[in-house]
């Protein structure tokens, strides 16, 4: 139990910190797929780095976007949060999954479609010095790839520490069960039979450490899928803030599809999100929704900020495209480790109850998450 409030506490407190920091450092964040100037451009041109004029800015707008995205996401993330921790038939468990599974599809294309190129754009842009943008283009993917090998080492460091301390407490409940035995063994039968059931209830009880358990294997099981959901949640924090400043500080004829991606996005990524944390057992029970509540106010945080820089924003400085695109990169690795190791593997070829369901039900549940990504990288025609 204290081992598990620990390590809530101490991913709760990484997620508040993670935003803090991006949120300090918002003055460098850019719109990557619209901001800088064309790779076409003279690096020495001056104008072609400075600030792009603001056109048709609608301040009501945007404020009933902080608004709409602030609905949407808690929309998404309560709505599969709730209905997976208090299932009420086979009906509503299969709506949840295919809201899931499509969520999955949303984060994967969100990480190939949305993040990656813009941050190969923003790495790559003649405004960039040409140390990053022309001698080594690669950085896009370096970071990525570094994001993601960085998160699979935490996972694995992680989960060797939970493997040990289950071990840990293991031994020490088979010796305290082995004393006990040994002390009772000249009891009667009724008292040996006592020992017995006592024993029996404490192995229960353990078990009751997750609610959940009967459904999805063992503790360390389900100690590495409380890790890969903060992680998940992490990767969702560092670009959601991103997309929000996005929209507050969009103009024009952008302004509108930007935000109908970031509303489609948010929700079915909030589905997705929700439905993890709600297969998870916590010591305390707000934490689910307040893991839940972080997710639905980032984005719209984010959009605020926006808002309240977008006269003195300059989406074309060299420090703004390095900051965008270092975390655009980072995000689309950590998103795209978690979608096909997390989501994908754990959901699907790794997941007993789902290899034990009907063909049609698979069928169903491929097409959701392939439908998914096929929608996530149509929007990204436009936004």
């Amino acid at each position: 139990m204290t081992t598990i409030k620990s390590i809530d506490r101490f991913f709760l407190s990484f997620l508040v910190f993670t935003f803090a920091a991006v949120a300090l450092a918002q003055d460098t964040v850019i719109v990557p797929k619209h901001a800088g100037p064309g790779h076409d451009h003279d690096h020495d041109d001056e104008n072609a780095c400075g600030a792009e004029e603001i056109i048709n800015y609608s301040m009501p707008l945007h404020i009933a976007a902080i608004f709409i995205v602030l609905i949407t996401s808690a929309l998404g993330i309560f709505s599969s949060l709730i209905l997976s921790r208090f299932p009420a038939h086979k009906v509503t468990d299969f709506a949840v999954n295919i809201g899931k599974h499509f969520g999955t599809g949303v984060i994967l294309a969100t990480g190939f479609i949305h993040m990656f190129p813009g941050a190969l754009f923003a790495l790559t842009n003649p405004c960039v010095p040409k140390a990053i943008s022309a001698e080594y283009t690669s950085f896009a993917g370096l970071f990525a790839m570094l994001a993601a090998l960085i998160l699979q080492a935490i996972e694995y460091i992680a989960c060797q520490y939970y493997s040990k301390r289950l071990s840990t407490n293991a031994e020490h409940t088979h010796t305290h069960v082995t004393t006990t035995e040994a002390k009772e063994s000249s009891c009667n039968a009724d008292e040996h039979l006592h020992a017995h059931v006592t024993a029996t209830e404490a192995k229960e009880n353990a078990c009751a450490v997750n609610e959940h358990c009967h459904a999805h294997g063992s503790l360390m099981d389900l100690e590495n899928r409380r890790i890969s959901t903060y992680l998940l949640e992490l990767g969702i924090a560092l670009h959601s803030v991103l997309i929000g400043i996005s929209v507050g500080v969009a103009s024009g004829t952008e302004f509108t599809p930007l935000l109908i991606a970031v509303v489609f996005h948010q929700f079915f990524e909030g589905l997705a999100l929700g439905a993890r944390i709600g297969e998870l057992s916590f010591t305390n029970r707000l934490i689910p929704y307040l893991s839940a509540l972080f997710y639905t106010i980032i984005t719209p945080i984010g959009v605020a900020i926006g808002v309240g820089i977008h006269e003195t924003y300059n989406g074309n400085s060299a420090t703004n495209l390095l900051v965008t695109g270092i975390f655009d990169s980072i995000s689309a690795g950590i998103l795209i480790y978690m979608a096909f190791v997390n989501l994908i593997a754990t959901e699907f070829q790794n997941n007993p109850r789902f290899m034990s369901e009907r063909g049609s039900v698979k069928c169903v549940y491929y097409v959701a998450m392939w439908l998914g990504a096929g929608v996530m990288a149509l929007i990204g025609r436009w936004a």
